[in-house]
């Protein structure tokens, strides 16, 4: 996520608090088959918040900005793991074949 996105989405919730924010990246797709337009999409929830975040051990607790894709959470400090986002990349593109499945699968 650009450095941009994320101190807007620092801004907006520091200007109007986190309990009445939630993000979203809005995947729209479009394609001509057969001569027909099809649409389909998403939505990736993308939310970012202030929190207690216990270590991995749960012997300490300490306030950090949390940043959560999908399901995935992360403190905004350290970076995905490999598998967290192998994980939220899978994710997304389910939500955006069962999209596609619901309007135009057989």
């Amino acid at each position: 996520m650009p450095r941009e996105g994320v101190e807007f989405f620092i801004d907006q919730v520091e200007g109007h608090g986190s309990d009445d924010f939630f993000g979203h990246i809005k995947v729209s797709i479009r394609r001509y088959q057969h001569k027909e337009l099809q649409e389909w999409g998403t939505q990736i929830s993308v939310d970012l918040d202030d929190r207690y975040w216990q270590t991995e051990d749960e012997t300490a607790e300490f306030k950090v900005w949390v940043l959560s894709i999908m399901e995935e959470e992360i403190p905004l400090e350290t970076k995905f793991s490999e598998e967290q986002q192998e994980l939220i990349v899978n994710l997304i593109l389910a939500e955006i074949d069962c999209g596609y499945q619901l309007d135009y699968g057989n």
